[in-house]
């Protein structure tokens, strides 16, 4: 299974990271994380900066744990991208899933 950045996110909050760990991600996962947690002390304000700290430090040691994928052609992507209506990050993950024929685990409805 590949693992884009919101299943990361919400598997770890539900203390399900073991989950995590039997699978695979790409290495934008570790930027998208650190922005998600970026919003949640900066923006809505919902961690201490400390907390985000620790966050970001749980949650990096489990992306590093986890299998790594190489990142797909960039020009795939951007053709990808421009057919389904996606965003780069969201057509990296979709992309990669297909290149390694593993399942793409996401919250995001779309993909």
């Amino acid at each position: 299974m590949l693992f884009d950045a919101s299943a990361i996110m919400n598997l770890s909050r539900s203390d399900k990271s073991a989950t995590l760990l039997k699978g695979n991600t790409i290495d934008l996962a570790f930027y998208e994380v650190g922005n998600s947690i970026r919003r949640k002390v900066c923006v809505d304000k919902l961690l201490t900066m400390d907390e985000g700290i620790l966050a970001l430090d749980s949650l990096t040691s489990v992306i590093t744990s986890m299998g790594l994928v190489q990142r797909a052609d960039p020009g795939l992507v951007l053709q990808t991208a421009s057919r389904e209506n996606l965003t780069f990050y969201d057509a990296s993950y979709l992309c990669a899933a297909e290149a390694t024929k593993e399942e793409l685990v996401t919250d995001d409805q779309r993909l």
